[in-house]
């Protein structure tokens, strides 16, 4: 209450950030957080510490856009600000995954911000960590990822987005546990990062911990509401609790590729067959990711179908092919030898997993 006083009084940009980090601490009162953030670009729109922090703002928030402005802003005043470009470059990322921007545009986008963040800084570790990402989901260079990803974490041990990444490559290669405790791990330090508390509920559902999951998807949806990801992630809350009206609904209102993944597993709970038909149809004549299409023809017991266009998506180098060993839906595939040749070629097998000392 006295900082706020002071504020009101002087708003000083310093002190208006210290108070948008305290507010932060409880999700009742985000929008006076941002507030602050917004008055102290307005006492001082060359503070270029203010346009990062509204940055990380919208990161904990998953709005892209909004981040990737707040960023460019920044990097405008200080174009030597090294945190910015390796913010700039997990975006960059971010939108590559989300669809936003094609593959092979997005991820040089992403490795060029890094590379200049390393440049300023080589200890940067947020750089480290997302050039391991693009290592990962990208290059498909498993050890480059594991290397980097490890000299983030040796850096900064705490750092809750390092850790994020570091389970995310644990569940690439199947090590489910190690994977959840990074998550926790990682949460414990950032309680309301939606990227850290959606992997951890993605993985909660994936081993049929619902009553886990549940609150996080409350913690998003109370963090970020109205946002895409508390709707996707309530939709598949839904879907496991096996309500698939609801699913289904809240899925069709998210849209896009991944919501007709939500929609197809869902009309397939129902029964409706024709609608489902119609939708993989619909999804071949829009190109949609080959992995979406292959996991929904395994979920519906098509295995042919399923590997031929898993097969298709690593030929198309769907970033999304390495997270299979993610989904419990496809562990009906594992006593197929062609899903151990499917994991050999994507290099991410038991053996793949030793060699690189995953």
């Amino acid at each position: 209450q006295l900082l706020e006083q002071a504020c009101a009084i002087q708003p000083r940009p310093k002190e208006l950030l210290k108070l948008a980090g305290l507010l932060q601490q409880n999700p009742l009162w985000i929008n006076r957080a941002l507030a602050c953030m917004r008055r102290a670009i307005e006492a001082d729109p060359k503070y270029v510490d203010a346009w990062l922090k509204l940055a990380q703002f919208w990161r904990q928030r998953k709005h892209l856009e909004r981040q990737r402005k707040s960023l460019e802003r920044a990097l405008a005043i200080d174009p030597e600000w090294s945190q910015a470009w390796a913010e700039l470059s997990v975006v960059q990322t971010n939108q590559t995954g989300m669809g936003h921007l094609a593959p092979e545009i997005g991820f040089e986008r992403a490795r060029q911000s890094g590379e200049r963040a390393l440049k300023i800084d080589p200890e940067n570790a947020r750089a480290l960590s997302g050039l391991g990402w693009n290592a990962m989901y990208w290059e498909h260079d498993f050890a480059k990822a594991a290397e980097l990803l490890e000299r983030a974490r040796q850096l900064e041990p705490g750092n809750a987005s390092v850790l994020n990444s570091l389970g995310v490559l644990k569940g690439v290669f199947g090590r489910r546990q190690t994977m959840i405790s990074l998550y926790e791990s990682a949460l414990e330090r950032d309680p309301v990062a939606v990227s850290v508390l959606g992997n951890l509920a993605a993985a909660y559902l994936n081993n049929d911990r619902l009553e886990d999951a549940e609150p996080l998807i409350q913690r998003i949806a109370d963090v970020s509401p109205g946002s895409a990801a508390a709707l996707w992630y309530t939709a598949w809350m839904q879907w496991w609790q096996g309500d698939a009206e609801a699913a289904l609904d809240g899925f069709t209102a998210y849209g896009g590729s991944l919501g007709d993944w939500g929609r197809a597993v869902s009309l397939y709970n129902l029964g409706q067959d024709e609608e489902l038909n119609e939708l993989i149809e619909q999804l071949i004549r829009n190109a949609a990711r080959p992995t979406i299409l292959a996991v929904i023809y395994a979920y519906i017991e098509e295995d042919d179908l399923a590997f031929e266009w898993f097969d298709k998506a690593f030929e198309a180098r769907d970033d999304w092919l390495i997270e299979i060993r993610m989904y419990e839906s496809l562990e009906r595939l594992y006593d197929d030898p062609r899903w151990e040749a499917l994991l050999r070629k994507i290099g991410i097998s038991d053996a793949d997993a030793v060699r690189i000392g995953i």
